[in-house]
């Protein structure tokens, strides 16, 4: 099964954008979404519907260069590499768009939406050597009790694996996702470990600083986040944002 980022994890990082960062969605309101308009669908009999637009759909797309542009301006001064959160700030801009008329979602921009991407993953095991030559009537043989332990342990594996794999993705007992989600938006922003250590009760650890760090780098790698290097703080632009005519 291929590497799936934790969707809670994501979520709960955006959650946290709102507490510790929330520049970021203010900037989105100010200045992306006055550049923005909801792609449509006509069906055959005529009825319209938005179409759910992602950073790779929008990037391919000449007729919305302009959205791209401001997009890239954003993204830039943030210092927004992934694509899960400029999948995430374009699905944010169609809920709150006044074209869409959501109910309660227009003029709120209190939260970030963020819809999975790809489908769930599939139990689909693939067991090995999966053919059974009676024994002693075949060569090679094998008993029925030899051929039935090596499929059933197979399976307990790949059963183990997914079960790991939906639970990480899930957060399922991983009660320190919110901690780590908020000590990993204010690393972002600009604070160093020492400073977020600081602030935090670590009780009992050596060396806080360190303690604080890991448990961010491993936060960010299970949501696939380009963690910034030390020492790097976000961007300020050197002049006033500037929307494309």
């Amino acid at each position: 099964m291929a590497d799936r980022p934790s969707l809670s994890g994501q979520r709960a990082y955006l959650s946290a954008l709102n507490k510790h960062w929330p520049e970021l969605l203010e900037s989105l309101k100010s200045d992306v979404a006055p550049t923005y308009r909801t792609p449509w669908d006509t069906n055959a009999d005529g009825v319209k519907s938005g179409i759910r637009e992602t950073w790779h759909l929008l990037r391919s797309n000449p007729r919305r260069i302009g959205l791209l542009r401001v997009m890239e301006q954003w993204a830039d001064r943030f210092r927004i590499t992934e694509t899960w959160i400029l999948d995430s700030a374009l699905d944010t801009l169609f809920i709150y768009c006044p074209e869409n008329r959501i109910p309660g979602m227009i003029g709120a921009w209190t939260f970030w939406r963020l819809l999975p991407n790809g489908p769930q993953a599939h139990f689909e095991p693939r067991l090995q050597k999966s053919h059974w030559y009676p024994s002693p009537n075949a060569w090679p043989g094998e008993s029925w009790d030899s051929f039935k332990k090596r499929m059933e342990s197979q399976f307990r594996t790949q059963l183990a694996e997914y079960r790991r794999v939906v639970e990480d993705r899930f957060g399922t007992g991983k009660e320190m996702i919110p901690r780590d989600a908020e000590w990993t938006v204010r690393y972002q922003r600009g604070e160093s470990a020492i400073e977020i250590a600081e602030s935090a009760d670590l009780i009992g650890y050596e060396d806080p600083e360190q303690a604080v760090f890991k448990a961010i780098s491993k936060f960010a790698r299970s949501i696939h986040l380009n963690l910034r290097r030390r020492g790097e703080r976000p961007r300020k632009p050197s002049v006033p944002y500037q929307r494309p005519k």
